[in-house]
């Protein structure tokens, strides 16, 4: 995040930053309409309220994640003693260490005992991202094609 009145090009001193989304996908110049409708799909209208799908989700990640302990436990280890001393550090083993691993355990259990308080928190962070004021003003749309698209 560049701080308003600094000089343009100068690097900050690193404590803001920046969360984007990211959807990507390719297409052919003739089928660019058909992707956006599949973009818009994604975010507008995934059926969130599939108790089951989610619960299948949450069980398959939670397993990726405990696969991942067993198997490299040396490098969630790492991870973890990393993440105290930067904040890319803190980040990723917030995203992909032990951390995550409990939130995915959390979210589990929130999912098949509480699924109607999981479906609001999915469905605020939907309208958050939608919502033009907190999200959709800082959108960037990158599209290379040939001059069709």
């Amino acid at each position: 995040v560049v701080k308003e009145g600094s000089t343009a090009g100068v690097v900050g001193e690193g404590e803001n930053f920046v969360t984007k989304i990211l959807i990507s996908g390719k297409s052919t110049s003739d089928k660019t309409e058909e992707l956006f409708s599949i973009f818009d799909l994604i975010l507008r209208d995934a059926n969130l309220d599939s108790q089951a799908k989610i619960i299948e989700m949450l069980r398959e990640s939670k397993s990726r994640g405990e696969s991942t302990v067993q198997g490299s436990g040396h490098a969630v280890a790492n991870s973890r003693i990393r993440s105290r001393y930067s904040v890319l550090g803190y980040i990723n083993e917030k995203m992909s260490g032990i951390s995550s691993l409990d939130t995915v355990k959390a979210l589990l259990d929130q999912a098949e005992n509480d699924f109607p308080a999981l479906l609001a928190r999915l469905e605020n962070i939907r309208s958050t991202i939608l919502n033009k004021s907190t999200c959709r003003d800082g959108m960037i749309l990158d599209i290379t094609g040939d001059a069709a698209v």
